[in-house]
């Protein structure tokens, strides 16, 4: 008779204990949530949720160039930091896949796409 008792207690026990855990883990996720809702009304930029910030306009090849010459060695490098030259990148005339692969964080792709890019951009600016 004992015995059962225990069980009937420790069982209790581990209900009431699993309750308070399941409880105090749904408020926690609760504030982290809230947390990132307010992050991301503030600090995320717009162009993560592909939207301009603040038009564009459209840039000349030596732009180009330097916004290219920029975000290489961070591609090269895995960087997200790259997240932030979107709206440079959306600036230039072309580079479409190249801005949907770093928003993606497709890095590698991404630098391959900047490569063809930037020959294209060789050809161009070359007299013919």
């Amino acid at each position: 008779m004992q015995d059962a008792e225990l069980i009937r207690d420790s069982e209790g026990g581990i209900r009431d204990d699993f309750e308070l855990v399941t409880s105090n883990l749904a408020h926690e996720l609760g504030v982290v949530l809230e947390k990132l809702r307010l992050i991301s009304q503030k600090d995320i930029p717009d162009s993560l949720y592909g939207r301009p910030a603040g038009g564009f306009r459209v840039l000349d090849s030596k732009e180009a160039r330097d916004i290219f010459e920029r975000l290489m060695p961070m591609l090269m490098a895995h960087n997200p930091g790259c997240i932030a030259m979107l709206d440079e990148i959306r600036s230039i005339s072309g580079a479409e896949e190249l801005a949907r692969q770093v928003e993606d964080f497709e890095f590698k792709q991404a630098a391959v796409t900047l490569e063809k890019l930037m020959e294209e951009g060789q050809k161009r600016a070359q007299p013919k």
